[in-house]
């Protein structure tokens, strides 16, 4: 069985142009992403928000160093924040090739920058996607970090 691992980060949505749109780019990215990540093994959610993206995947760490790979070198994404890279003892996303919410359907990330979500405490943020969309039925039960006193810088 593959090595199981997390991966978190927050990032700023870039637009191509003036007349893109958050949320075309971040449908953009899912109908890209789904595919992709159910042929890899990786499950996972992404918030979009006015200013930033927030995303937690998880799958095998091969493949999530590859998507971590792939990120960083992905023009869509700005100023990425890893807050968390760690083992995963069972997966949390199911079968969730790809999940998309955006700030219309998140309310705990109401009036929150990218700047807010950087100095966030790691378990705070994860406190907000675990109460994301709760219809969903989704727990993400772990914290960002094992250690919730530590912050992203």
């Amino acid at each position: 069985m593959p090595y199981l691992c997390q991966l978190s980060y927050i990032s700023r949505p870039v637009l191509s142009s003036p007349r893109a749109s958050l949320p075309r780019l971040a449908n953009s990215i899912a109908r890209q992403a789904a595919p992709k990540n159910a042929a890899a093994g990786i499950s996972g959610r992404l918030v979009a928000l006015p200013d930033a993206f927030v995303q937690i995947c998880e799958g095998p760490r091969t493949e999530l160093t590859d998507l971590l790979r792939c990120l960083l070198n992905d023009d869509r994404h700005a100023d990425m924040v890893i807050v968390n890279f760690s083992a995963l003892r069972t997966r949390e996303f199911g079968s969730w090739a790809f999940s998309l919410s955006s700030q219309e359907t998140n309310c705990l990330f109401d009036g929150l920058t990218y700047a807010d979500l950087v100095r966030m405490r790691p378990s705070e943020l994860h406190r907000r996607m675990n109460k994301t969309e709760p219809d969903l039925k989704v727990s993400i039960a772990r914290s960002f970090y094992d250690r919730g006193d530590l912050v992203a810088k």
